[in-house]
């Protein structure tokens, strides 16, 4: 029994869930996706114009908006928005937020805010839920790698949590 257990517990380590290091294939990074960086910039500055005017007024400068608008094949569309400052936003220098918008709609709605690091993000093109693609990050505040989130039909939410 004890040999039984021992021979499982080695094998562990060669069991471990794919990331975006392992499959490269399986995880596509939205910035290789979007297609228009001066639409998405503009997009994310309209939706999270209170929260850059708050930062922007703390820090007395401008701070940085990067963002990421990937169109899906049946027309959903998700922005990935990272707002960047390094007094303002503290160690990882960064809040995240994803979008999205259902197709033929202009209205996109918050579906994972305020994700502590700027990414990169990577979809899972072989996971998810609800239509959606399962998003991955490696957040600076946690030394474990990456984390995934899944859609739960309101919003992306952290698996293993």
């Amino acid at each position: 029994m004890r040999l039984l257990f021992a021979f499982a517990f080695c094998l562990c380590p060669t069991l471990a869930a794919a990331n975006p290091e392992t499959d490269p294939a399986r995880y596509v990074r939205t910035d290789s996706l979007s297609v228009d960086s001066s639409a998405a910039e503009s997009l994310a500055r309209h939706l999270l114009g209170p929260n850059i005017a708050e930062a922007e007024a703390g820090v007395g400068r401008p701070i940085t908006v990067q963002a990421d608008l990937v169109t899906f094949q049946d027309g959903r569309r998700m922005l990935a928005a990272s707002l960047c400052d390094a007094i303002w936003f503290g160690r990882t220098g960064c809040s995240s937020d994803i979008f999205i918008a259902d197709p033929g709609s202009e209205r996109f709605v918050a579906a994972l805010a305020g994700l502590i690091g700027g990414g990169p993000f990577w979809l899972d093109l072989q996971l998810g839920a609800g239509g959606w693609p399962d998003i991955v990050v490696a957040p600076a505040s946690i030394n474990d790698g990456y984390v995934t989130f899944r859609w739960n039909g309101q919003q992306f939410v952290g698996l293993g949590y």
